[in-house]
C-alpha cells in the first residue's frame, strides 16, 4: 500500500497547514509542492492529482500530457510517468487509492471509470465553472472532517464514505463527458478491451471465466488475456479475480444471505472450496471478514 507514498515522498514536500490521511487503501496528501522532478516514477496505485497553482507536462506511458490549474490527472495503476516539466510554484493535491476500494465504491459504475482510463486512455478532467463550485465545497468538507482528528467516533468510516462520493462524483462528470469525446476508439484491441470490461461487469460472476468471455468474444483466451495486459497492465484473469473478490466482500458485508448462499449465488462449487477462497485472498474466513 505504501509503495506509491513511498515513492513520492522521495520528490514532495508537505507545505504548511496541509492534510493527511491515510488507511489500507487510501492515501491522501494535501497542499503539496514538488521540490524536485525524478526521471521517472512508477505508480502501483490509482492516483488523482489535482492542479492547484502552476501547470506542467509530464509523459504518461509514452503518451505527452498537459495540465494546468483546476486539472484533475487521473492515473491507473501501473503506469510509468516521465519527464517531467513543471512551472515555479507548482502546487497539487494527490489521492491514491486500490483497485479494490475503487470496485467498493463504485460497482457497476466502475466500467464507467475503466472506459475512460483504459479503453479511451483519457488522463485529464477539466474541473470549471459548476464543476469547480461543488468540487470546492465538497474538499472544504472533507477538510473539515480530516482536521477535527480521529477522536470523532466513525472516523475512518466518515473519511472513506465522502471520499467515495467524491470518486462517484467524478465518474459522473466522465459519464457526462462520454458523448461529448471527440477521441473514439478505433482499434480492434482497443473495442475488443472496452467489450471485455462491459460483459465482465454486466454477467454473473457464476459465469465469468476467461475461456467463457473469450468464447463470446470470438477469440481465444489467450489473445484476450494479451489485450487485457496490453491496455491496462492486468490480465484477463487478473479483472475476474478483482470483479469476485468484490462480489463476495459485497455480500457478506452488505447482505443478510448465509455463506452457504453466496457460496452458490458466487459459482463456487461447495462451501468448503468457498471458504479457502476467501482464506487465500483475504486471508481470513467468511464469517471474520464478515464482521470486519
Amino acid at each position: 500500500m505504501l509503495k506509491d507514498e513511498i515513492t513520492i515522498k522521495a520528490v514532495i514536500d508537505n507545505s504548511r497547514g496541509g492534510i493527511d490521511y491515510s488507511d489500507e487503501d487510501i492515501v491522501l496528501k494535501d497542499s503539496i509542492r514538488l521540490v524536485s522532478t525524478p526521471s521517472s516514477v512508477r505508480l502501483a496505485m490509482n492516483c488523482l492529482f489535482f492542479i492547484l497553482k502552476g501547470h506542467a507536462q509530464v509523459v504518461v506511458n509514452g503518451k505527452i500530457i498537459k495540465v494546468e490549474k483546476n486539472n484533475f490527472v487521473i492515473c491507473p495503476p501501473n503506469i510509468g510517468i516521465s519527464d517531467f516539466m513543471i512551472s515555479p510554484g507548482f502546487e497539487v493535491r494527490v489521492l491514491f487509492f486500490s483497485s479494490r476500494i475503487l470496485q467498493t465504491f463504485l460497482r457497476e459504475k466502475v466500467e464507467i471509470w475503466n472506459e475512460f482510463v483504459y479503453s479511451r486512455k483519457v488522463h485529464v478532467v477539466a474541473m470549471e465553472g459548476d464543476r469547480f463550485s461543488a468540487y470546492t465545497t465538497f474538499y472544504g468538507m472533507l477538510h473539515t472532517v480530516i482536521q477535527s482528528g480521529v477522536q470523532m467516533p466513525f472516523y475512518n468510516e466518515i473519511i472513506r464514505s465522502m471520499i467515495g462520493v467524491g470518486l462517484l462524483g467524478l465518474t459522473s462528470i466522465l459519464y457526462k463527458d462520454r458523448n461529448s469525446l471527440n477521441s473514439t476508439l478505433t482499434s480492434r484491441p482497443d473495442k475488443l478491451f472496452r467489450q471485455f470490461l462491459e460483459i465482465l461487469h454486466n454477467s454473473s460472476t457464476a459465469h465469468c471465466t476467461v475461456e467463457s468471455l473469450a468464447q463470446e468474444l470470438c477469440v481465444s483466451p489467450k489473445y484476450l488475456s494479451n489485450i487485457c495486459k496490453k491496455n491496462s497492465g492486468k490480465t484477463a484473469s487478473a479483472w475476474i479475480e478483482e470483479r469476485v473478490m468484490e462480489e463476495i466482500r459485497y455480500y457478506l458485508r452488505q447482505t443478510d444471505m448465509s455463506v452457504k448462499q453466496i457460496c452458490y449465488e458466487l459459482g463456487f462449487s461447495s462451501p468448503s472450496f468457498f471458504s479457502k477462497y476467501v482464506r487465500a485472498h483475504f486471508n481470513m474466513t467468511p464469517l471474520q471478514l464478515r464482521r470486519t
